[in-house]
């Protein structure tokens, strides 16, 4: 099974392919077949523009893998964006809205599945606590499934890693 975890982010956006093999036995193993970040900084026609570098990107050769995965995990933006004091800005939370909508069309627009799941949800998932810190997640990944990434400065691509493993592990064949 090929699952793709989405952790969308107007400052930077990860998306990791993963995929699990066969090792014989009745184990299976899970790879790191791909990954890439996106920047979406504002501008005119920011929406616009969201689709079209997604659809380039997503379409093209450069990341086949993407296209034909079973299944497409996005983290919820629903729960909102807390600043330091923990209060939610809303602001902030439509803008991850929208940004999630435009992924959703993307995928419904190819007839391709999708799943959301919360933050919390997926922290819980990955290292027994709701309220674990991304470098926590990032560790717990590393230390169970030996993935790590050195260029990975606000974790979003240990924290799209947990969503597709979230989607492998719950949602899997």
């Amino acid at each position: 099974m090929i699952c793709v975890g989405m952790d969308l982010s107007y400052t930077r956006t990860g998306i990791v392919v993963l995929e699990t093999v066969d090792m014989g036995n009745d184990t299976t193993q899970v790879v790191l077949q791909d990954h890439v970040t996106f920047k979406f900084p504002p501008q005119e026609h920011r929406l616009a523009k969201i689709y079209a570098t997604i659809s380039s990107e997503f379409v093209t050769a450069r990341h086949p893998a993407f296209c034909g995965a079973n299944l497409y995990v996005i983290e919820d933006p629903i729960y909102g964006v807390f600043n330091k004091y923990a209060k939610v800005i809303p602001t902030a939370s439509l803008k991850l809205a929208e940004l999630a909508a435009i992924f959703k069309m993307f995928l419904e627009i190819r007839n391709r599945p999708y799943l959301t799941v919360s933050p919390t949800a997926v922290k819980r998932f990955i290292t027994g606590r709701g309220d674990a810190e991304k470098v926590q997640v990032a560790a717990e990944i590393q230390r169970r499934y030996s993935i790590k990434f050195e260029k990975d400065p606000g974790n979003d691509l240990s924290d799209a890693t947990a969503l597709a493993l979230w989607g492998l592990v719950t949602k899997g064949s």
